[in-house]
């Protein structure tokens, strides 16, 4: 059979729909979906995820040069994205020797790493701030490959046999004055060439990215289901794991509130670099912390004169600082990372009436007009604009 046979090209299209109109279904059916916002959000979702499936698929076919491509913004949310960071990601081939370059930002913390996403997401060496090498001009030069080449004395990210990915995060804590970097990535022992298109080759690729998108979106499934079963209203510091970035702590919750109801967190500050609370649904996509207030870093938070700081989970503006905005969520997702942090304050989280917030924290707290709430999100808006610029 001809590789331009019209009639094996249709059927090859034919079967990857189908097996996205099946996999689509099966993972709704998987997911809890307590609300029309949950269900409206989770055929966009679907459709990120397919998006994402097929690229994921098409930028590791042989011969693509090993770009970076920003990951989620405002689309392609996956995995409890942070609100705080912007990604890069590049794929690689772990064979290869590649050199990562550009200029370091000025965000609070930069961090590159090696990982595999496919069949699970399983992370490797990673290296950041003062291992990354940048000069005083914020100038690095970073190898990448399997051993260290014999000439090289920089910085040198190890890749595991089975890395296919290379992941660039940048978080920032100062969103009014804190910048992204500018980075490139090239492959040196070898230049990519790209063979010649056959119909065998274009259906494994449509194969590819139909099984990706039928386990992918609900990969972070079993991180929502017990956070869900078990700790409504309450939070909770995750055991460490390897899977990340060193000295990081995580933490979640399951806020589920009645639109009279608003849940007060109360903590004190982690001895750490960079800390947050932010906002997400059941798909686990952060809320839309562009327009809203669905996160917050402590560079964003206002300390009570104790010292300690009290975070307002509500569905409307209850006029004063720390306000995390559930936008329009009945229930979700409430994640907090303490970033190379040295300890762990548990954080505390009460349910009280809407119209009792103030009672429920010092007198002395901190009150936010709504025209210094419209200016803060006019900042919020500000920063998305230069993280995401091209």
């Amino acid at each position: 059979m001809s590789d331009l046979d019209a009639a094996a090209t249709a059927a090859a299209w034919s079967e990857f729909c189908d097996a996205i109109k099946r996999a689509g279904i099966t993972i709704l059916e998987s997911y809890p979906q307590p609300t029309d916002v949950d269900r409206a959000e989770g055929l966009r979702y679907l459709a990120q995820q397919v998006q994402a499936s097929i690229q994921d698929a098409l930028v590791g076919e042989p011969g693509e040069p090993p770009l970076l491509r920003v990951g989620a913004n405002t689309l392609n949310k996956w995995g409890m994205d942070s609100a705080d960071c912007k990604t890069q990601s590049a794929h690689l081939d772990s064979a290869g020797t590649y050199r990562l370059s550009g200029r370091r930002g000025n965000a609070r913390l930069v961090a590159v790493q090696v990982m595999v996403l496919e069949p699970e997401f399983v992370a490797f060496a990673s290296l950041s701030e003062d291992a990354l090498g940048a000069d005083s001009a914020g100038q690095l030069d970073v190898v990448i490959s399997a051993a260290r080449p014999a000439d090289w004395t920089g910085p040198w990210l190890e890749m595991d046999p089975a890395t296919t990915t290379l992941v660039i995060r940048e978080y920032f804590a100062d969103w009014e004055h804190e910048a992204p970097g500018s980075f490139r990535i090239e492959r040196v022992d070898t230049v990519p060439t790209r063979p010649i298109p056959t119909l065998a080759g274009a259906r494994r690729l449509l194969d590819q990215a139909a099984g990706s998108f039928a386990t992918r979106p609900t990969r972070w499934l079993p991180n929502i289901d017990p956070v869900r079963a078990h700790l409504v209203n309450r939070l909770a510091a995750k055991p460490p794991t390897d899977q990340g970035l060193a000295d990081n702590i995580y933490g979640s919750g399951w806020f589920q509130l009645a639109a009279d109801e608003a849940l007060v967190i109360e903590l004190d500050a982690p001895d750490a670099l960079l800390w947050s609370f932010q906002l997400a649904n059941v798909w686990s996509e952060s809320l839309d912390s562009i327009n809203h207030s669905s996160s917050l870093n402590g560079d964003q938070s206002v300390a009570s004169s104790d010292g300690r700081y009290r975070i307002v989970v509500a569905h409307e503006d209850p006029g004063v600082a720390n306000w995390l905005d559930t936008v329009g969520h009945p229930e979700g997702v409430i994640l907090f990372r303490f970033q190379q942090s040295n300890n762990c304050p548990q954080p505390s989280a009460v349910v009280v009436a809407f119209g009792d917030v103030r009672d429920a924290l010092p007198a002395d707290t901190a009150v936010v007009t709504i025209a210094e709430r419209a200016a803060s999100i006019a900042h919020r808006r500000a920063h998305a604009a230069v993280r995401w610029a091209p």
